[in-house]
Parts: C-alpha cells; structure tokens; sequence
C-alpha cells in the first residue's frame, strides 16, 4: 500500500524555516537598534566631553544639566570616592581658585602646595598643576572649574550658577558707579572694607570646620567663594589707586628732579644765574621756565587730585603755597629753597604708599614677586636692584 502524499510537509518546513529567518531578522533587527543606541550613546557621549573640553569656565554649569547622565562619571573619572570625599576636594578648589582669580602666579602656587594632600587624593600631581598654570592658564581654568562644579552637589552647581549670573549682571549695572564710589572713597576707608570682609572669610572658615550637612556645607562654600572673590575685586581695586597715587606723585617728582639737574636750562631760565633774559621761544631758557609753569599747574589747586589721601591738609597747603610761589624771576637760592620743600613733602607721601605687584611688574619687567625671598632678603617691591627694597628675614 501506498502512503498518501503528505502536501503540508513543505509548508511546514516554510514555516518553521520562515520563523527561524524571522527569529534571526529579530535578532539582528535587535542588534541593530543595540548598536545604534551605542552609537547614540557614544556620540553623545564625544559630544560632551568636546564640550567639557571646550568651554568656558562658566559654561559648564549649563553643560551638567544638558548632560546630566555624565555627572557621576565625571566624578568618577577625576577620583572622586564619595560625598565626603568630594566636599574634601571642593574646598581645596575653591581656596586654588580664588588664587587662580588673580592671576599671580605666587599666590596661585602657594595655594596649590596648602591643599597637596587634596589634589593628591584624586590622583593630582601639584607640580604638574603648577606648571599647567604657569605655561597653560586656560587650560588650567577650565579644569579647575570643571573639577570644582564636578565635586559639588548637582542642585547646587545649579544654583552657584544663577548666583554668579546675578553677580555678574549686578557688576555690569554698577560698574560705572562703582568707579565713582572708589574714586570718592578714601584708600582708609578700601582698607577697612576688606579687613571687614577678611574677618568673614575667617567667619565662614570656622562654620565651614563645623558643619556636617552636605546640603549646608555646600551653601556655606558657595558663600565663602564670593566674599574671597570680592576681596580679590576689591584688592585689585584699592591697589589699583595705589598704582595711580603712586605714579601721579612719580612724576612730580620727576620733574622737580629735572628741575634741579638741568644745569642748562637753569642758567638760561632763572633770572638769578643768567641775568634778565628775554622769554626767547625755542631756547633752554624759555624750556626751562615752561617746566616751572607745568610744574605750577600740576600742583595748583584744581590739579591736585593726585596729592589727596597722600597729604595732610597742613601739608597740601604748604605744597601749593610753595608752587604759587615758584617762578623763574626771583633768586636761585630762593627758588630751589621751594623747590626743595616741595619734593621733600612728596617724597615723604610716596614712601607712605604701598608699592603693588601690579606697579612693580609695570615699572620694572621681570622683578620677582613682593615676597620673594632671595639669599635670606624678602623682595618689597620696585626696583629690585635698590638695596632698600629688600628686608632680612
């Protein structure tokens, strides 16, 4: 007997082989879609880092929140163990970046080596940092806030972020009368501000050793970072008044010294020594005697801007008696009599002035830093081959 012809065999292999080629479309339909979810991820993933790399300092709070899946692996990336650890680590940024903030390279030094054990505990070399700031600043920024947003609680990188937006928008707005209040306030009264704004940063340090809510820490930080920052401002400010005092009374100074070594024009311009000369334009003497005027004129009343804050009143008075009086027609020993008193007194008002880094660097490239310490002297600023401006240890 013969069997039946079976017609739904073939179908059967078709169907079991359909759904075996249907179960391996599945799976590489799967693979697919896992891989271009990689792909995604991973070019996502590029795209934050180049933008890490790429931005601004005050960029990268934005940057956190666009990418906020990378937020732990940035921590992990830079060492960062837990919350303990990071708030650790913060606290040294921050004190390295209020240094960073004024761009010494002493003072950023300085703040590099007080927080070693820090910067060491994530794997930070402090030499290498060192040197990343001296011969890459930029580089060096935009790690350093990178690292200090990285080891701070999320919510609070959102919210140091708004504060200094708010900071930056009210020094916009008030820049120009903040340059009058400066320019109105006396150097005494700068003094005073940020010796009041020193003692908080000391009031937020002990708080700081104190408290042990993250949340609470975090604030206290964010705190003590802005007031560091404003006493950064305002040293930059109080020294930049130094600098104009210092450098209006310079050349006052100057041109008495001139003055007095002119052995030309003095012959030619001062009645005493050259008889009664006519005022002959282009001649040493008429030279001579445009110099008093100027002189004159620098010290007058409504030009005498410069001596206010250097001077006493009794001796501002003194000066401009003395320069009202200076002129080319009355006696040699008369004149320089005035002229002597005149440089005395301002010469006693610059040695009351603090000379700066800024001035310094100014005036005389390539002079170490006010501080130093060379062959047991400690540099004091200015002219660093001036035996007076070095002080033993």
């Amino acid at each position: 007997m013969v069997d039946p012809i079976d017609y739904t065999a073939g179908l059967d292999r078709s169907i079991a082989n359909g759904a075996r080629l249907g179960g391996l479309m599945g799976v590489a339909n799967q693979q697919e879609l896992e891989n271009q979810k990689a792909a995604a991820a991973k070019e996502r993933q590029d795209s934050a880092y180049a933008a890490l790399q790429n931005a601004k300092p005050e960029d990268l709070p934005a940057l956190r929140r666009q990418y906020p899946e990378f937020a732990d692996l940035i921590q992990k990336e830079i060492g960062v163990q837990d919350a303990e650890h990071a708030t650790f680590v913060n606290k040294a940024l921050n004190k390295i970046s209020v240094a960073a903030a004024t761009g010494n390279p002493a003072m950023i030094q300085t703040a590099i080596e007080q927080n070693k054990p820090a910067l060491m505990s994530f794997g930070v070399d402090p030499q290498e940092a060192i040197q990343m700031a001296q011969n890459d600043p930029q580089q060096f920024g935009s790690l350093l806030k990178a690292s200090m947003y990285a080891t701070m609680p999320f919510e609070k990188q959102v919210d140091a972020q708004q504060k200094q937006q708010q900071l930056d928008e009210t020094a916009r707005n008030n820049r120009e009368s903040n340059a009058v209040q400066w320019a109105n306030n006396s150097i005494a009264q700068q003094n005073v501000n940020l010796r009041r704004m020193e003692l908080a940063d000391k009031g937020f340090d002990r708080q700081i050793a104190r408290e042990t809510n993250a949340i609470k820490l975090a604030d206290l930080q964010d705190k003590r970072q802005q007031n560091q920052q404003e006493i950064t401002r305002v040293r930059q400010e109080r020294d930049s008044a130094y600098d104009t005092q210092r450098e209006g009374l310079q050349e006052t100074l100057d041109l008495i010294g001139d003055l007095k070594t002119d052995k030309d024009g003095r012959y030619g311009g001062l009645e005493g020594q050259a008889g009664i000369l006519p005022r002959v334009p282009g001649t040493v003497g008429a030279a001579y005697r445009d110099k008093v005027e100027r002189l004159n004129a620098m010290l007058s009343l409504d030009k005498s801007g410069v001596l206010k804050g250097t001077l006493s009143e009794s001796d501002m008075k003194l000066v401009r008696n003395a320069a009202s009086g200076l002129n080319t027609s009355m006696p040699t020993d008369a004149f320089d009599k005035r002229l002597n008193a005149i440089q005395q007194k301002i010469e006693n008002a610059a040695s009351r002035i603090p000379v700066t880094d800024s001035y310094t660097q100014r005036n005389y490239p390539g002079a170490p830093q006010i501080g130093t310490v060379d062959g047991g002297h400690i540099f004091l600023g200015g002219d660093p081959s001036n035996s007076k401006n070095w002080k033993a240890q």
